[in-house]
């Protein structure tokens, strides 16, 4: 045995066949793959790849290798007519391999596709590792359930991710392993911005020694609007001893009533660009959150590393993690509360900022997280002892 198979006592048995199953060559979820793959190889795991020509060969594994398969399928990213071709393949093979690793939402959805038909004692148990995906998509949130209904184990690049999993009812569900963190390149404070807090406090016209509170909620009819609004404008008059401005950024069918209803009789509300709110939440001293945010994603907003206020749903709350206030949709006097506290509290701000970024900013070294799947691995094989997953419905 290998030593990364000697160092890992809880990993599955050397004999154990595995698949790998990608359908692009750039993304941070292949990135790992590509590092772990060549890892498991070399401890001794019969390995197959199911991917196009073209992305086996960016994986720069040693095709000699007498442990190591390539199986031609064309999968590319985005639903396709050709996917029921491609599943029908994996299809064939599935009662030749103990376990299936899909790499990707897509990659994830055709391995659980190809379980349809297989007999239950033929069906390999799937882990789909998810990157940042867009949830109000109908294209991607159909994959999503279909990875959900199929998979044993689905790694989250994100905590967000993983939640969205586990409220599907999936088994199992961790943070992938990742080199590095899976971030949305429109929140890069350091690429994707192109003024600074101080220009873009000027251009809001905040004065100095007043507190910037941006929200980019979604501007829509709805309870948590109504309330947001609402605190906006009696934060003078509930905190009179600080200075207040407060941004919006969302857009939506309420966005124009808002500038015309509420930002020109209120000196200390904006209305500002949807495309600004990267940049206004990156000058912001504290910002307000909801379910449903337009210009910039959650991952996107965690990332920043700001001070947050949530409101909206339970499940909204648990995507943010325990260290970020929750108020709900139609707790205004919680609002008032929470945003008063942090800005008294500046430790507080600063815990609850970087405790946020660690949901989506984690890496890990490639041998940890070689280690970290054979574990995970391990673990899915075992609750399927003397049988196979059956597809839920």
């Amino acid at each position: 045995m290998s030593e990364l198979a000697s160092q890992t006592p809880l990993g599955p048995d050397p004999s154990t066949r595995i698949m790998h199953v990608l359908d692009t060559a750039d993304s941070v979820v292949v990135e790992m793959a590509r590092e772990t793959i060549a890892r498991h190889l070399q401890a001794g795991y019969p390995t197959a790849i199911s991917a196009r020509r073209s992305v086996f060969d960016t994986l720069g594994l040693d095709t000699a290798d007498p442990l190591l398969v390539h199986i031609e399928i064309g999968a590319v990213r985005g639903i396709r007519v050709s996917d029921a071709s491609h599943a029908f393949t994996l299809h064939k093979y599935y009662r030749h391999v103990d376990l299936v690793h899909a790499h990707g939402l897509h990659a994830g959805a055709l391995a659980g596709l190809a379980l349809t038909g297989l007999p239950q004692r033929m069906q390999p148990a799937i882990i789909t590792t998810v990157e940042r995906f867009d949830e109000s998509s109908t294209v991607e949130s159909l994959l999503a359930r279909t990875v959900a209904r199929t998979s044993t184990a689905v790694l989250g690049t994100t905590d967000p991710v993983c939640e969205y999993f586990a409220d599907l009812e999936v088994p199992v569900t961790e943070r992938a392993p990742l080199l590095r963190p899976d971030l949305d390149p429109r929140a890069d404070v350091a690429t994707a911005l192109t003024r600074d807090r101080k220009r873009v406090r000027r251009d809001l016209d905040v004065p100095a020694g007043h507190w910037l509170i941006a929200s980019p909620i979604e501007m829509r009819d709805g309870t948590d609007l109504t309330t947001v609004l609402d605190a906006a404008i009696r934060l003078p008059s509930h905190r009179p001893d600080r200075r207040w401005v407060v941004a919006f950024t969302g857009g939506g069918a309420a966005r124009d009533q808002v500038s015309r209803e509420i930002a020109n009789r209120f000196d200390h509300i904006r209305v500002a660009s949807e495309y600004s709110a990267a940049e206004v939440a990156a000058a912001a001293d504290l910002v307000i959150a909801a379910d449903r945010m337009t210009g910039l994603s959650t991952e996107g907003l965690m990332q920043m590393r700001r001070p947050v206020v949530h409101i909206g749903r339970e499940r909204g709350a648990r995507i943010w993690g325990e260290r970020v206030t929750h108020v709900a949709a139609d707790d205004t006097p919680g609002l008032l509360a929470a945003i008063a506290d942090y800005v008294d509290n500046p430790a507080a701000r600063a815990t609850a900022a970087v405790a946020a970024k660690d949901r989506v900013a984690a890496s890990t070294s490639v041998d940890t997280a070689g280690l970290i799947l054979l574990d995970i691995y391990d673990t899915v094989l075992g609750m399927h002892a003397g049988t196979r997953p059956i597809e839920r419905r």
